[in-house]
């Protein structure tokens, strides 16, 4: 991205969100981070503006709300503004729910269906991971991921490595949440 004749570069977290802006020379000119929902919690550089929000949606500083597409999205409520277009064909039984209530795992860049491949990707993995006796053995969340990263550098089927990473990060993810609801994972 170019800005007043400067170069910098932006960095995204898994579902497309800006986390980070460096200059050439890798000096760090923006940070932010979000909660699982999307919400805003620290911006270092709110007067450095840049467009791009939550999972790749055009954030208005003004509404507070992130355009995707065909709707606006409340990173406050975790739900659309507006009822699907296109109703129950987008996926969810909830005509306001944002990406089957898993912000963290998909995305939903037109505001219209959750990418179903991701879905079917997350859930093969998650299913043989569950099949492994070293994960079923594994006691904490990073046991778990160390599994994870193991069988995604030996290759699982046909998804590419860095697909599998991804994924895994995001099966990662939900085990963290988990425990920190209900306690260790066992």
């Amino acid at each position: 991205m170019t800005q007043d004749n400067k170069k910098y570069y932006l960095h995204y977290d898994q579902v497309g969100s800006l986390r980070t802006v460096t200059d050439t020379s890798h000096n760090i000119i923006k940070e932010v981070s979000y909660d699982t929902f999307g919400t805003i919690l620290t911006d270092s550089n709110p007067s450095f503006s840049i467009p791009f929000g939550f999972a790749g949606g055009l954030y208005d500083t003004d509404t507070k709300l992130i355009r995707f597409g065909y709707r606006d999205y409340d990173a406050y409520t975790g739900k659309w503004t507006a009822k699907d277009p296109i109703d129950f064909a987008g996926g969810d039984s909830n005509l306001y729910g944002y990406v089957l209530g898993d912000p963290v795992g998909f995305v939903d860049p037109k505001g219209l269906r959750t990418a179903i491949d991701d879905i079917q990707d997350w859930i093969d993995l998650r299913d043989y991971f569950e099949t492994l006796e070293e994960y079923k053995n594994a006691k904490t969340c990073d046991d778990k991921q160390h599994v994870m990263k193991e069988k995604c550098d030996e290759g699982v089927g046909n998804l590419p490595a860095y697909e599998c990473y991804r994924q895994s990060t995001i099966i990662y993810g939900k085990c963290i949440e988990s425990e920190s609801r209900c306690g260790v994972v066992y």
